[in-house]
C-alpha cells in the first residue's frame, strides 16, 4: 500500500501547502508532487501488479445512459496484457481500505485486450456469486471521489482520484493519460477527448459565508458552451487575518452552463470539493486564477447575514444580489417572482381534460410574459417558451394547456409521483433574467387541481375543491382549452380530517426528573363526509390509508368510519397493551367507549412542533403505464403545528390539546385552531348566534357572553367551501352580558354567514 498512500499524502500536502507562499511557487510545488506521485505509482504498478488489469473509464454523473431501466454510473476495467486474467476475488472500492470494498464474484475472467463494465447502481444489490452482470451496489459521487482496484491478496493494482464531473461525460485513459472523454463507451475502446472551453469563462458565482448549519461554501459558474478543466486553477481567499490558496485537484471539470460547489471547510482530506480555507462572515476577497496564474475573477463581499447567500444575478453577470430565501448551491441563481404567481395546476387528467397551468398577475399593471419559460425540471428550465406578445392583465389570469407545452420535450406533469413546476422570466434573446417561481406538488387524484391558497401565515399550494381554469365541466377538450382562468376555489376538505392533536401532554415524574409522556399523545381523525367511508381502495383492499410526517402509521385493511365519527391514533398498541390502554382511558375519562383506537404509530409527536400528514391510496397504475403496479398516495391533509404563536401556545404541556374550530375549515392554518381541554372521540360544537339584525347598512351580531370566556366571530360569503375570515376577537369579560359584533363589509353581497367560537 505504501506507494499509493504516499502519493496521496503528497497530493494532499500539495493542496494544503502554499498558504504563505507565492501563487507561482504553489503551482510549481503541486506539479512536482503530482509528477513524483505518478512516477512512484507507475513504477510500483509495473513491478508489482498481477497481470495487466487497469482502471480504464469512469462515469460518475450519469443522467441519460440507460441500463436495466436506470441510469447507473459505471467503472470499466481493461486488460492490456497478452493473456486472460481471472478477476475472482479482486476488490473494488472508494478508499484504500479493502474491508470497505466490494469483492468481484468467482468466475469473472477478463480476456486479453478485453473490457469489463461494473455498473454502480445503488437501486440494486451488489452482485454476488454466479452473477454474470456486475453491479457495485452503490453509485459514485459526481463531485469528488476515488476508485481503487485490489488483487485477491489485498495489494493495490490501480487507483484514480477525481473531482467535479460533467453529467453524461466519462473520463478515461487515452495514451496512458486520464482525460475527459467526448463520449462514454462502456465495454469498448475509449473515445477521444472532448473539446474543452476556456477557463477565462469561469466566474465566482455565489457564496455563503454564514450558513445556519453546515460548512461555508461557494460556487463557480461556467459561462461557455463547452466543459472546462478546473485542474490546477487557483482559488484564493483573503480576509482580515490571512490569505490562503487552494489548487484544484486533477480530473476536475465543470460542464457547459454548469456549476461546481466547493465546501470551504479546511478539510481537503474529505475530497476534491473541499478547500483549504473557510470564508469569513465579516467579509473577504475571493479570487480565481488559471493554472498558469492568470487572473480570471475576483469578488469582494462584506458582512454576511446568517443563512443568506450572495452572488451574481443572473448567473455570471456583473450585478450582485443577496438571496435571503433562495440560496442555490450548485444550481442557477434566482430571486422569487413577485409580479406573477403560479396559481393553479392540473396534472391528473382523463378526457375531456388535459394538464394545465394557470398564472395570475396580482399587480395593478399588465405584465408581458412573452419569452418566459415553463418547465418541470430544474436541469432544463427552458422546456417550453411562452410565445412573444403573451400578456397577463392587471389582476388577471393566463392559462397554458398541455397541447402547448408538450412540444418536443414530451413535457407533461407526473401525477403518480408528483412533480415540480418552474416559471422563469426571460428576455427577448432567450436569456434568463434571474427571477423564478417554483412549486413542488405530490400525487394527485384524477381531475383534482392544485391551487394557491392564502392562509394567515402565508400561501400554500393545495388540492382545491373544484377546478377554476374558466371552463371546468367541459363537454370536449376544445371547450376546456377555452378557459382563460378564474379565481381559485376553497381547498378540498376531507373526506377525513385531523380534528384534534394532543402533541405535548404534561410531563410526568420519573424518579427526580420530569419526562415526556408519549403514551398520552393522540391524533384524532374525523369523517366529514356524508357516508360510511372506507379507509382503503375498495378495488384493491390491501391498499390502505396512511399517516406520515413526524409519525407514521398504516391503517389495517377493511376499516370503515361512519359519517360524523372519530377515531384515535395512539402511541401504543391498544389491542396488545392492556395496561397502556387502561392508563389512557383513565387519563381521558370522557373518551367514548365506541371510539376506535389504533396504534402504535412509529415516531413521536414533537413538543415544539411537527407535521402530520394524511394520505389515501389512488388506484394502482395499470399496464401499459410505465409505472404499472405502482400505488400513488395522495395527500388528503397536512397540518404543521407549532407550540408557540401564531399557533395556540396554551396547548404546549399544559394539559390542553389543539382543537380544530370547524372540521370544514382549512387545516393548516393556525387561525382555525384553539387550545382547550382534551375531548378525544367527541365532536366539536360551535356556539350559535342568538340574534342578527341590520343597522346603518351593517349586520350586527348579538350573543350572551359568559364571564371569563373569550370568543371569536367569523364571517363568510358562502357556507359550502367557506373561506372564513375573523371579524373580531372578543376578550373575556369580567361579568356575563350581551356582546355585539358589527360586520360593515356586507354592501353588494347576496348572502353572508357567521360563526361564533369560544376561545381558550
Amino acid at each position: 500500500n505504501a506507494p499509493i498512500i504516499f502519493s496521496r499524502r503528497l497530493s494532499e500536502c500539495a493542496r494544503e501547502y502554499g498558504a504563505g507562499i507565492l501563487m507561482k511557487d504553489h503551482v510549481k510545488l503541486a506539479a512536482v508532487f503530482r509528477v513524483l506521485a505518478s512516477l512512484l505509482l507507475g513504477g510500483w504498478l509495473a513491478a508489482g501488479a498481477v497481470g495487466a488489469v487497469r482502471l480504464n473509464e469512469v462515469l460518475a454523473r450519469n443522467q441519460t445512459l440507460a441500463y436495466q431501466n436506470a441510469n447507473p454510473d459505471f467503472i470499466e476495467l481493461y486488460n492490456d496484457g497478452a493473456s486472460a486474467v481471472d478477476l475472482s476475488g479482486y476488490f473494488l472500492g472508494a478508499t484504500a481500505q479493502t474491508n470497505a470494498a466490494w469483492v468481484l464474484p468467482a468466475g469473472v475472467v477478463l480476456p486479453a485486450g478485453g473490457y469489463r463494465v461494473i455498473w454502480c447502481d445503488s437501486g440494486r444489490t451488489a452482485s454476488g456469486a454466479g452473477e454474470t452482470e456486475l453491479n457495485l451496489g452503490a453509485s459514485l459521487s459526481g463531485e469528488s471521489g476515488s476508485v481503487y482496484l485490489f488483487d485477491p491478496a489485498g495489494q493495490p493494482v490501480d487507483f484514480v482520484d477525481y473531482g467535479f464531473q460533467v453529467k453524461d461525460l466519462s473520463f478515461g485513459r487515452v495514451g496512458g493519460q486520464w482525460i475527459l472523454l467526448a463520449l462514454a463507451t462502456p465495454g469498448a475502446a475509449n473515445s477521444g477527448a472532448v473539446d474543452l472551453g476556456d477557463p477565462l469563462d469561469l466566474r465566482l458565482n455565489e457564496w455563503m459565508a454564514d450558513p445556519a448549519s453546515g460548512a461555508d461554501w461557494f460556487e463557480l459558474y461556467n459561462r461557455s458552451a463547452r466543459p472546462v478543466a478546473l485542474a490546477g486553477c487557483l482559488l484564493t481567499c483573503a480576509n482580515a487575518t490571512a490569505t490562503t490558496a487552494f489548487s484544484v485537484p486533477e480530473l476536475s471539470f465543470i460542464g457547459p452552463d454548469g456549476w461546481a460547489q466547493y465546501l470551504a471547510d479546511k478539510k481537503t482530506n474529505s475530497g476534491a470539493n473541499h478547500t483549504s480555507f473557510a470564508l469569513s462572515k465579516q467579509g473577504a476577497v475571493l479570487s480565481l486564477a488559471s493554472a498558469g496564474g492568470a487572473a480570471i475573477d475576483r469578488v469582494e463581499f462584506g458582512a454576511q447575514a446568517t443563512g443568506e447567500s450572495e452572488g451574481r444575478l443572473p448567473d455570471g453577470a456583473a450585478a450582485i444580489a443577496r438571496f435571503a430565501t433562495t440560496p442555490t448551491p450548485g444550481s442557477r441563481n434566482y430571486l422569487p417572482l413577485t409580479n406573477v404567481w403560479i396559481n393553479e395546476l392540473l396534472s391528473h387528467t382523463d378526457p375531456p381534460l388535459e394538464d394545465a397551468v394557470e398564472l395570475y398577475n396580482p399587480t395593478a399593471a399588465e405584465i408581458d410574459i412573452g419569452g418566459w419559460f415553463l418547465s418541470n425540471a430544474s436541469e432544463n428550465l427552458k422546456k417550453y417558451r411562452i410565445p412573444a406578445g403573451a400578456k397577463i392583465p392587471a389582476g388577471g389570469f393566463y392559462v397554458i394547456y398541455e397541447y402547448q407545452f408538450i412540444g418536443n420535450n414530451n413535457f407533461t406533469f407526473n401525477s403518480a409521483h408528483g412533480d415540480q413546476v418552474y416559471l422563469s422570466s426571460g428576455d427577448t434573446a432567450g436569456n434568463f433574467t434571474g427571477y423564478r417561481a417554483q412549486l413542488t406538488f405530490g400525487a394527485s387524484a384524477n381531475g383534482v387541481s392544485f391551487g394557491r391558497y392564502p392562509t394567515s401565515v402565508g400561501a400554500e399550494f393545495v388540492a382545491l375543491s373544484r377546478r377554476t381554469f374558466g371552463v371546468d365541466n367541459p363537454a370536449s377538450l376544445a371547450q376546456f382549452r377555452a378557459g382563460a382562468g378564474a379565481s381559485n376555489a376553497y381547498p378540498l376538505i376531507g373526506p377525513l380530517v385531523i380534528s384534534e392533536i394532543m402533541s405535548y401532554p404534561p410531563l410526568v415524574s420519573e424518579g427526580t426528573n420530569l419526562v415526556d409522556d408519549p403514551l398520552s399523545e393522540y391524533v384524532e381523525l374525523f369523517n366529514v363526509s356524508s357516508g360510511n367511508y372506507a379507509l382503503y381502495d375498495v378495488n384493491y383492499p390491501t391498499n390502505t390509508w396512511k399517516v406520515g410526517g413526524g409519525i407514521q402509521f398504516t391503517f389495517p385493511a377493511g376499516l370503515r368510519l361512519a359519517s360524523g365519527a372519530s377515531l384515535l391514533l395512539v402511541n401504543f398498541d391498544p389491542a396488545a397493551n392492556a395496561a397502556a390502554l387502561a392508563a389512557f382511558r383513565a387519563r381521558y375519562p370522557s373518551l367514548p367507549a365506541s371510539t376506535p383506537l389504533f396504534g402504535p404509530y412509529s415516531g413521536k409527536l414533537g413538543n415544539d412542533g411537527d407535521a402530520i400528514e394524511l394520505y389515501k391510496p389512488d388506484p394502482v397504475q395499470l399496464p401499459p403505464h410505465p409505472d404499472a403496479g405502482y400505488v400513488p398516495y395522495v395527500l388528503v391533509e397536512r397540518v404543521v403545528y407549532q407550540s408557540a404563536a401564531p399557533w395556540p401556545a396554551a396547548a404546549a404541556g399544559s394539559g390542553f390539546s389543539l382543537h380544530r374550530l370547524n372540521p370544514r375549515l382549512f387545516g393548516n392554518d393556525p387561525v382555525n385552531w384553539r387550545a382547550a381541554a382534551p375531548t378525544p372521540g367527541r365532536a366539536e360544537s360551535t356556539l350559535l348566534v342568538l340574534s342578527l339584525r341590520v343597522r346603518d347598512g351593517a349586520v350586527v351580531l348579538s350573543f350572551p357572553a359568559e364571564a371569563g370566556q373569550a370568543y371569536r366571530a367569523l364571517g363568510s360569503d358562502q357556507l359550502a367551501n367557506a373561506a372564513w375570515t375573523v371579524l373580531k376577537d372578543i376578550p373575556a369579560q369580567t361579568t356575563a352580558g350581551t356582546v355585539e359584533v358589527q360586520d360593515s363589509g356586507v354592501t353588494g353581497r347576496n348572502a353572508r354567514f357567521y360563526q361564533l367560537m369560544a376561545l381558550p
